[in-house]
């Protein structure tokens, strides 16, 4: 939120303290410590931004046996593409399939060989709005569950 532009004359909402510019969230606590908020709850501003570094990386994440911390929501998008690379990769080596085996065949095949072609194609279409609808339902079911705990 703070850190994508510089922020002029803020104000605190209930001590009226005035942090001239900030440029970044930190800088903004830091200043609202200096200035003697206690209203926001920023004391031990270093200790607490640090460990809020620390404790959202992933692999922290990934290894939390007591599942306070979801990692859904940063491995959707990989996971997403992994899947149509994969549906992509598994369409073209069916359709390479039907048209190597038109060449080897009689004509008569020709108008069978394309609907399933065709068919291929949608399918594979299919199966990736299936696989994002599954995981941004995943998602979904994430985000529910973290705003529940907070």
């Amino acid at each position: 939120m703070y850190d994508s532009q510089k922020i002029k004359n803020l104000r605190c909402p209930n001590c009226d303290a005035v942090v001239s510019e900030v440029s970044t969230q930190e800088d903004f606590l830091k200043s609202m410590a200096d200035a003697g908020s206690t209203s926001l709850g920023v004391r031990n501003v270093d200790a607490r931004i640090s460990r809020t570094s620390n404790a959202d990386s992933f692999l922290a994440n990934l290894f939390d046996f007591k599942f306070k911390k979801f990692v859904t929501t940063q491995v959707a998008g990989v996971m997403f593409l992994l899947c149509t690379v994969l549906v992509a990769l598994t369409v073209f080596w069916q359709e390479y399939a039907i048209f190597k085996s038109l060449t080897e065949e009689d004509a008569s095949l020709v108008p069978t060989s394309l609907a399933i072609a065709c068919y291929i194609l949608f399918s594979g279409f299919v199966a990736i709005v299936l696989i994002r609808i599954v995981l941004e339902s995943l998602v979904a079911l994430v985000k529910i569950a973290q705003n529940t705990t907070k």
